[in-house]
């Protein structure tokens, strides 16, 4: 499920975060942003897919071990938060290291790594989010079912 999430959700989310710091200036331009996420997710999802589907895999194993680990609220929300942020920002990076290392025949361009790590954190929260969101709904389905069998 964290795969899903934050694999093919989240560079969705990434290109609506993108399109809202360029600060739109009018009604219409900020109705076009989902227009422009659905035009230009396959390629998103191309270049930061594979990361961020595995990246996705490791936060939902450790958000799920987390919620059964019957923590507070306080403690999960911010596990969550950090758990994302940290995951989330490290998908820039590692995209262009796995794009440095396994294209070794196109000239360098001198890429500014850390510059996609604010984007990446965002949306990695975001991701870590909606995935604690339905990992508790999840298991709250499961105990409901189990309280009627």
């Amino acid at each position: 499920m964290g795969a899903f999430v934050c694999g093919l959700i989240g560079p969705a989310i990434a290109l609506a975060l993108g399109n809202l710091q360029l600060h739109p200036t009018s009604l219409a331009e900020i109705c076009a942003i989902p227009f422009v996420v659905l035009r230009e997710w396959i390629f998103a999802f191309a270049s930061v897919g594979p990361e961020a589907l595995v990246f996705g895999a490791v936060c939902g194993l450790l958000l799920s071990a987390l919620l059964s680990s019957h923590r507070p609220a306080s403690v999960t929300l911010t596990a969550t938060a950090v758990l994302g942020s940290i995951l989330g920002g490290a998908v820039g990076p590692m995209t262009i290291l796995v794009n440095f290392l396994l294209d070794s025949r196109r000239p360098r361009e001198r890429v500014n790594i850390f510059g996609l790590v604010p984007l990446g954190a965002m949306t990695g929260v975001v991701c870590a989010f909606l995935l604690l969101g339905l990992l508790m709904w999840v298991s709250f389905r499961r105990a409901r079912v189990d309280v009627y069998n």
